[in-house]
């Protein structure tokens, strides 16, 4: 029942979020049917391509039209491209998809450790230094970052070439490396700010009754902070993850610009200036896609971590 309310949550949720993007994109000032033809095209050629579009037909048959044939694939006609907008995806999607997880992963691997080990030296003349170095790493915006790591890394450094973008079917091994920067450079704030959750989360625990039972009955510190403490401090991290994660696709818009990457980023933002209606739309509905899956996910998650989370 429980996950079933989810998944209904879910779908309800992507459709009103639908509903309300295309609504908004027919509000936006500006007709994209005049930025296609250019501003000498003669009333009859606009006419006519937007029946060709399906433009002059009632806006709820034109949302059903749309909606119905992206959940079956269909992501029509790209204004700007003069092709379907599927088509040119199909080589974006995998670029950005491989920088999210390539941060995610980042993420996972340093803020792990790091919040535990945070989380131990409470007390000890390292704990300032640490949460500082933590604060300053929380403050400073990834594009900003990415900059930097431009700088001291591809211009300075020479590990890697700015703007010399090889795709993963020419050369795996640098397709990585070149994505490895901007990656890092989306993960270091989120690593931040979930080491700092994460070592909360666990000197909460760490006061909680249960602790100071099973202290009682002589389980070792370690014991109680990997077997029991971190199982239940990992539950406000999960869903922080979730939507870290959402955040990461997100971000990966401005870092994609810095390191001139061919994601749907760097589409999204040329589709946006050239008024290519149906490849935002479809990219922004994408976007709200991994959103709101993730937030799904995390809550599925959860309750199978903690099984009270149904019951709340």
């Amino acid at each position: 029942m429980y996950i079933l309310k989810k998944t209904v949550s879910l779908i309800l949720t992507l459709f009103l979020f639908s509903f309300a993007a295309f609504m908004a994109f027919q509000i936006i000032p500006g007709d994209s049917v005049v930025a296609m033809l250019g501003t000498e095209a003669t009333p009859e050629q606009i006419a006519q391509m937007r029946s060709e579009l399906g433009y002059d037909r009632p806006i709820l048959v034109r949302y059903w039209n749309w909606i119905s044939g992206f959940a079956k694939g269909d992501l029509g006609i790209s204004l700007g491209y003069r092709m379907p907008v599927a088509e040119i995806l199909k080589d974006k999607i995998p670029v950005t998809a491989a920088l999210s997880v390539l941060a995610f992963l980042i993420i996972l691997v340093v803020s792990f450790p790091l919040g535990i080990l945070y989380a131990k030296l409470l007390g000890s003349p390292l704990n300032s230094l640490l949460v500082g170095i933590n604060q300053i790493l929380m403050s400073i915006p990834p594009f900003f970052i990415g900059i930097i790591f431009t700088f001291v890394f591809g211009l300075g450094l020479r590990l890697f070439v700015p703007g010399n973008f090889i795709s993963r079917t020419e050369d795996p091994l640098k397709f990585w490396t070149y994505l490895f920067f901007p990656a890092l450079a989306i993960a270091l704030p989120r690593c931040a700010q979930t080491i700092k959750l994460l070592r909360a989360s666990i000197l909460t625990e760490m006061t909680k009754d249960y602790v100071r039972s099973g202290t009682s009955r002589g389980n070792t510190k370690n014991r109680l902070l990997y077997v029991h403490v971190l199982r239940n401090a990992l539950i406000p991290v999960i869903t922080f993850l979730a939507m870290t994660f959402s955040g990461i696709v997100a971000g990966s818009i401005i870092i994609e610009q810095i390191f001139v990457i061919p994601g749907i980023g760097r589409l999204l933002l040329l589709s946006i200036s050239n008024r290519d209606y149906p490849m935002v739309l479809t990219i922004v509905m994408i976007i709200a896609l991994v959103v709101i899956l993730m937030n799904y996910l995390a809550d599925l998650l959860c309750q199978i971590v903690d099984p009270r989370t149904r019951l709340r």
